[in-house]
């Protein structure tokens, strides 16, 4: 970052916070529904496909799981790094990477 950045910077955060807090909660709650919709469509692309998952152990997160059945909800990352929670019956080794078809895809609200 160059000095000039440096100074605006340090200008920015001498600014007095003169928005009040209603203002700002508006304004992160319209962007927390924008976010949840992009993530949605991001998650409902991956329906009915099967993802390779590196299983890291057990979602802390339970509620996931279909009511009435007795899978669990796992938690790992796809081959790109994005993290993934899944429902399944059992898996095989913690740390070791399995196919997983997504039948529901959820964005956490």
């Amino acid at each position: 970052m160059g000095e000039k950045w440096v100074e605006i910077l340090i200008w920015a955060a001498k600014l007095k916070d003169n928005v009040p807090d209603s203002v700002k909660n508006d304004r992160l709650n319209r962007l927390l529904k924008h976010q949840l919709k992009i993530a949605e469509k991001r998650y409902a692309s991956r329906i009915c496909k099967t993802l390779e998952i590196l299983v890291e152990g057990e979602a802390k997160n339970q509620n996931l799981a279909q009511p009435g059945t007795v899978a669990r909800v796992w938690t790992g990352r796809s081959g790109r790094e994005l993290s993934q929670s899944f429902a399944a019956k059992s898996h095989g080794p913690v740390c070791e990477y399995e196919n997983y078809g997504i039948d529901i895809a959820l964005a956490v609200r």
